[in-house]
């Protein structure tokens, strides 16, 4: 987490409906401050079913992905499940689709604008 930007940082849990763009269709949402670039936050994922998981550096609070000039690139930090990136474009429920084991930690990574970033 890039702990120079302002804003928060959003959590969302998602079955396959709504992924990844619908916000109001995650089964689960959190929202935290960054403090530190690596943190842990606790997130109620299903038992029996693939969910997954979208993180937001929500910088302006909207809670929203604000594009940048092309209006298709973000402007903000976003990571996914199953380590996936937008650089083939936007990520389908499939390919970022996880299970839950029992007290694992899910890494993961946030991508930011910039070079390669996202």
């Amino acid at each position: 987490i890039d702990v120079r930007r302002p804003g928060q940082i959003l959590i969302l849990v998602f079955l396959e409906n709504g992924f990844p763009k619908d916000h109001s269709r995650a089964i689960y949402s959190s929202k935290v401050i960054p403090e530190k670039s690596e943190m842990i936050i606790p997130v109620k994922v299903p038992c029996n079913m693939g969910f997954s998981i979208k993180v937001l550096h929500d910088e302006d609070m909207n809670e929203m992905v604000t594009k940048n000039w092309t209006g298709y690139f973000p402007k903000e930090g976003l990571g996914f499940s199953a380590g996936v990136t937008i650089l083939g474009g936007v990520p389908t429920f499939q390919k970022t689709k996880i299970w839950r084991v029992e007290n694992e930690i899910i890494e993961i990574l946030m991508r930011y604008p910039g070079w390669l970033g996202i």
